[in-house]
């Protein structure tokens, strides 16, 4: 990812990536609740390599990706098997996202 930011970090070991939308940015977390979660949202999908999060330091790691976010953090997630991953959300996307079928 060319473009990451933690949003919040509050302590405990839970973390949510959020892997936005092509052309999209943090600013769209905003009035999501995001408050009091440890929070890094993801973006700008030009090179698909995650930045130095040290996702191993977490007790888990809840995923969610919206529109090409979800193919996005389906790459990353597969190329990380070791990271204990949480919960996972897909929002409006598809690990396909350029398909007559299946994709956006």
């Amino acid at each position: 990812m060319e473009s990451a930011r933690v949003a919040s970090h509050v302590g405990g070991d839970v973390l949510t990536l959020v892997f936005l939308g092509w052309g999209t940015d943090s600013n769209a977390l905003r009035g999501f609740g995001m408050e009091g979660r440890n929070v890094v949202a993801l973006w700008d999908y030009r090179r698909l390599v995650l930045p130095e999060l040290s996702l191993g330091q977490w007790g888990r790691v809840d995923v969610v990706g919206w529109s090409m976010g979800v193919w996005a953090a389906e790459e990353c997630m597969a190329a990380m098997p070791d990271v204990r991953w949480g919960t996972t959300v897909a929002l409006c996307g598809s690990p396909r996202p350029v398909d007559d079928l299946y994709g956006i």
